[in-house]
């Protein structure tokens, strides 16, 4: 399994509106079938920048789909993101790769 995660810290102002937002584009993402899943965590850690910060993850079973949602959907996230919050957040991503996994 591979997970595409993208950690955000968000004005506070947004945060609803913002999660809102993102759970459309979950919708959307999962139906073009790149994704199996999706999740928003809420991070419980208090940043010293401020704001609050959420971890958003998209998982995938192959690396090909993976790759294809980062050609062909990510840009549209970005711009989308962009035009709705401008100026009130920031980001960064990571790609990971489930090499074990525990389920009782």
């Amino acid at each position: 399994m591979y997970i595409y995660n993208i950690t955000f810290n968000l004005e506070e102002s947004i945060q609803h509106e913002w999660i809102a937002w993102m759970e459309k584009f979950f919708k959307r993402t999962i139906s073009v079938g790149n994704f199996s899943a999706a999740n928003i965590h809420l991070v419980m850690v208090k940043e010293e920048m401020g704001g609050v910060t959420y971890a958003v993850q998209f998982h995938t079973a192959t690396q090909e789909k993976l790759s294809q949602f980062m050609q062909e959907e990510l840009i549209l996230l970005e711009d989308q993101l962009q035009q709705n919050f401008s100026g009130k957040y920031v980001f960064f991503h990571t790609e990971l790769k489930v090499v074990s996994q525990f389920q009782p």
